[in-house]
């Protein structure tokens, strides 16, 4: 009954989850929490709740990586305070996330009473029907609690929303696990969303088994083939992708992968934490919609690449472009394609990657593995022209001219690095910067989108 009604989510956390070890949580494995006053979640909701009314939206969906009915983080005066708000609001319906094993009819009496005349939806992770999975993935309950905790919501007066989550650790078949779980989903509850699962911060456990590849993320297509069935379902709201977010690493990763992340060496080469950042770019980033033609480029020692010398002055002559904001800058390097949004992010702006150190086995690798992670790029991200802007001697050309002749996209592909200049001053330092390369970069550049915008017209 959500699934067409105008909605709004607000974050509220407080403190830790009374559970809080389910292994796919970005909480897990957080030790030290933030406990804010009354008076600063109050001050908190209203800032984020800001000057919306039921004019606006239908329902509020609170999220606070816990449960909302337990008083260590979220005090009752609080949700009182809230409840109060929604109603001079006229905002009518409310989601709340619960945990089944802390939901009883002591609390449910108590919730009834405050969030009076209020349609209240407690949202609780059923993830999946097996207990044995709910096991795995430490959840702290069970198909009976969830079960229970559903029976006494809707005696009550309250509806249930159920969470399910594709493709958890432990499942052996997801499609059959997914079938059962919506089979009991259907039968206890009145709204149901059905999640992607993913793991996209070191404090979640599942990230370490992604990063140990013990386990992997459906891409959005696999996933929404699993869940074709439900698509059409009133009571049932699909999200391929809502809960993905790219690769966050705490301090503790960084310091652990210091020295590992140095040296032009195989580790250096094919470094997990670089594995799961291709992963993710390949099967979930999505490039903004603007930028319509790639330029592959070269790294540069000091990061990130936008502080030094050689890429300032390549930004410097792109942006004389006319197409400079359609033009999508990817760099190539031993951590793989690195889009410039992404090129402060951890790992891409704390690798060392000596060139001098590089020996033939390495060059080799270099070019197998970034061919293979340039061509599932260019899989997933379509672009009307491949620019490049690269030495004719180097790998990195070598491993997209690869990647390019096995996706059969040669003919997209442009290298607006002047080779016949380039040869006459390879030898000086700078050579790549070089004024009259660059300037010549921008003039093939336009050229190049101009004609291939005046043919599509004609």
């Amino acid at each position: 009954m959500l699934k067409n009604l105008r909605s709004k989510a607000i974050i509220l956390e407080n403190g830790r989850c009374v559970w809080g070890r389910c292994i796919f949580c970005s909480l897990s494995k957080k030790t030290k929490y933030y406990n804010k006053t009354e008076e600063e979640l109050k001050e908190e909701f209203l800032r984020k709740i800001g000057n919306l009314t039921g004019e606006d939206v239908d329902v509020l969906k609170i999220y606070n990586s816990g449960v909302f009915i337990d008083d260590a983080q979220i005090p009752r005066g609080v949700r009182k305070f809230i409840f109060d708000e929604l109603r001079e609001r006229n905002i009518n319906h409310l989601v709340i996330e619960i945990w089944p094993p802390f939901f009883n009819d002591v609390k449910a009496e108590q919730l009834k009473e405050d969030a009076k005349n209020l349609n209240l939806h407690l949202a609780m992770g059923l993830e999946s029907a097996d207990d044995k999975v709910l096991l795995t993935i430490e959840k702290g309950s069970t198909l009976n609690h969830f079960i229970k905790a559903s029976e006494v919501a809707r005696k009550h007066g309250f509806y249930v929303r159920a969470y399910v989550m594709v493709n958890l650790p432990g499942v052996k078949d997801i499609k059959k696990d997914f079938e059962n779980t919506m089979n009991i989903a259907l039968k206890y509850a009145d709204s149901i969303a059905v999640l992607n699962t993913f793991a996209y911060s070191g404090y979640a456990k599942l990230f370490d088994l992604w990063l140990e590849s013990k386990w992997k993320p459906l891409t959005k297509e696999e996933f929404l083939e699993i869940t074709k069935p439900y698509h059409d379902n009133p009571k049932v709201e699909i999200y391929e992708k809502d809960y993905i977010i790219y690769p966050h690493f705490p301090e503790e990763y960084r310091e652990k992968a210091k020295e590992e992340l140095k040296g032009a060496t195989l580790r250096n080469l094919t470094h997990p934490y670089y594995e799961i950042w291709q992963e993710f770019l390949s099967k979930f980033y999505e490039k903004p919609p603007i930028k319509r033609y790639a330029l592959f480029m070269h790294c540069s020692y000091k990061k990130p690449y936008s502080l030094s010398k050689t890429h300032k002055k390549i930004i410097k002559y792109l942006q004389r472009s006319k197409h400079y904001h359609e033009i999508h800058q990817l760099i190539i390097s031993n951590p793989g394609v690195v889009p410039r949004e992404f090129e402060n992010k951890f790992p891409f702006n704390a690798y060392d990657w000596p060139e001098y150190e590089e020996t033939e086995e390495i060059k080799s690798a270099y070019i197998k593995i970034n061919a293979k992670r340039i061509e599932e790029f260019l899989k997933r991200h379509e672009y009307e022209i491949i620019f490049s802007y690269l030495k004719p001697e180097s790998e990195s050309l070598k491993a997209l001219e690869i990647a390019l002749k096995n996706l059969d996209m040669e003919r997209k592909h442009i290298n607006l690095l002047d080779k016949r200049r380039y040869n006459e001053i390879k030898n000086i330092k700078g050579s790549y910067i070089d004024d009259l390369l660059l300037e010549r970069m921008v003039e093939e550049l336009d050229k190049s989108i101009e004609e291939f915008e005046k043919n599509i017209l004609f």
